[in-house]
């Protein structure tokens, strides 16, 4: 069960669609991950988990449906 941003950001890392830690500028990593998920309004925060929890480990690394620096869960709502 996914119920912080620090679950949704390990489950991105763990499913492969982030890296857990870059030494590169601009690289989206666990901590830009858990920074971003923590500042979402309450209705996108609560989507963006639950978009987590429930897509697949290819779904989450799809490109194709990404933003390049972010997965798409963490977009949901913003528009």
């Amino acid at each position: 069960m996914i119920e912080t941003a620090e679950d949704a950001c390990f489950r991105l890392v763990h499913c492969g669609a982030i890296p857990l830690q870059s030494d590169e500028d601009y690289v989206f990593d666990w901590d830009h991950c858990v920074s971003d998920v923590d500042r979402l309004p309450e209705y996108r925060y609560d989507l963006a988990l639950s978009c987590i929890q429930n897509s697949s480990c290819d779904q989450l690394k799809d490109d194709s449906l990404r933003n390049p620096d972010r997965p798409p869960c963490i977009d949901f709502g913003s528009q």
